[in-house]
């Protein structure tokens, strides 16, 4: 992975300085490889943002009009999701921002058709690939109890590699994530 420039670096800290966040171990880490993925020249582009995790809904943003901020709305679900998935939900609300789709003016130019065939969420994915996500991560993409059985494989090897690290290191053994 490449490394930071000062302005994603800033961007990613800012982002990182959400107390909420500390517990959202894959959102992070979504937020870390957008961060190396998004071009220097987007990021200073970028409205005031702020992260807020309860909704619905995997992913929103919102035009805040008090002080000219934008809310992106992240839901705690992403944390059962892979985390390939994650990082794409993550650039994909991002996007959104970048391409202006929020506030008060912004409307679907058609809301008669399915939310993926939306103009402006195919022109979302379109940036979003070109920053390096692959369409096949969208979580539309997935069967949804098929990427909580991913999502179960990946804490399942991380807890090993915790664990087999802890070993070398002469630590304590403790038992892995509940239901494993």
């Amino acid at each position: 992975m490449r490394k930071l420039s000062r302005t994603n670096r800033r961007f990613l800290m800012r982002l990182y300085e959400q107390f909420w966040i500390l517990g959202r171990l894959r959102t992070q880490e979504g937020l870390g490889i957008l961060a190396h993925r998004m071009p220097a020249k987007v990021v200073k582009a970028l409205p005031g943002i702020r992260l807020y995790a309860p909704c619905n809904v995997l992913g929103e943003v919102i035009s805040l009009p008090c002080n000219g901020e934008v809310l992106i709305v992240l839901h705690y679900e992403l944390e059962s999701l892979p985390q390939r998935v994650v990082n794409y939900v993550v650039a994909h609300e991002f996007a959104h921002v970048v391409l202006g789709h929020y506030g008060a003016d912004f409307q679907y130019a058609d809301s008669s058709l399915k939310h993926n065939d939306k103009p402006e969420e195919v022109a979302t994915d379109r940036l979003v690939a070109s920053w390096g996500y692959a369409a096949s991560d969208h979580p539309m993409a997935n069967d949804s109890e098929a990427m909580r059985r991913e999502a179960q494989e990946e804490d399942r090897r991380v807890w090993e590699e915790v664990e087999a690290e802890r070993q070398g290191r002469g630590g304590v053994s403790t038992d892995g994530p509940a239901g494993s």
